[in-house]
């Protein structure tokens, strides 16, 4: 495991699943801390246009005494892997990876793991599926992946009038506003509906959203009817400004 230090914290590549994911841990030197984070990223556009914010909000829950972890997915940004090893399974076990290294690390009693748009749904899929997750914060999550696949694909379209580029027909992968997406990838992702997951995600969950998502509303029903203890908010206009990255992590260190 190879890691080094950058301005926000310490970097690694976490080997445990075969391929290495890099991380960047912040916070872990913070004393009778019980509860760490794992910041669940996007990915593609959504990634790249957001990450200084998300890198912003693990800064500011170290420094609030959270021990924190942030990452990228296999096959995304630094970590190991080709559009091929793109896998929303294997995106979760990386969400689960990070948690065990963040309490090994660190030594936290629980773990609250909080996500960004598609990171959110993955947080939130995670949870479900383990059902070991204290709290989960998600922020303007994916509740429904046919809807985000389609939003994508419509956003891409309207770039392309306005660009040089062309779409090429045949190609094997869609390209989605200039990240590839291949069709088995594509498939996962509509498969994605939050509102019909088997179980609530964790016993804490707070939804902040700007409310253009539709089916929020709903999905905090749900949850709440199931036993989850759920919290919604809706954010103020500017849903990247200081003010929501503050409401966010107020919520995650609640």
């Amino acid at each position: 495991m190879t890691t080094g230090r950058t301005a926000q914290g310490e970097s690694f590549y976490d080997t445990s699943g075969g391929r290495r994911v890099f991380g960047v841990e912040q916070g872990l030197r913070s004393g009778g801390a019980r509860m760490g984070v794992v910041v669940c990223q996007s990915i593609g556009g959504e990634y790249f246009a957001h990450h200084k914010v998300m890198v912003q909000l693990a800064d500011m829950l170290a420094r609030q005494g959270a021990p924190c972890v942030r990452f990228d997915y296999t096959g995304c940004g630094d970590s190991e892997g080709s559009m091929e090893a793109m896998d929303v399974s294997r995106w979760l076990g990386d969400i689960g990876r990070m948690a065990d290294r963040l309490r090994s690390r660190s030594a936290v009693e629980k773990i609250c793991l909080c996500g960004f748009r598609l990171g959110a749904a993955l947080a939130a899929m995670y949870g479900s599926q383990t059902g070991g997750t204290e709290r989960l914060v998600l922020w303007d999550p994916v509740v429904s992946g046919r809807r985000y696949v389609n939003e994508l694909r419509k956003a891409h379209k309207r770039w392309l009038r306005g660009s040089f580029a062309k779409a090429r027909r045949g190609d094997r992968a869609l390209q989605e506003l200039g990240f590839p997406c291949r069709a088995q990838l594509r498939r996962q992702l509509e498969a994605i509906d939050l509102v019909n997951l088997p179980s609530p995600p964790a016993r804490e969950v707070m939804i902040l959203h700007g409310g253009a998502e539709e089916g929020v509303g709903e999905l905090s029903r749900r949850w709440e009817r199931a036993g989850a203890d759920v919290d919604l908010c809706v954010l103020p206009a500017g849903a990247l400004a200081l003010s929501a990255l503050r409401a966010v992590a107020k919520r995650v260190l609640k």
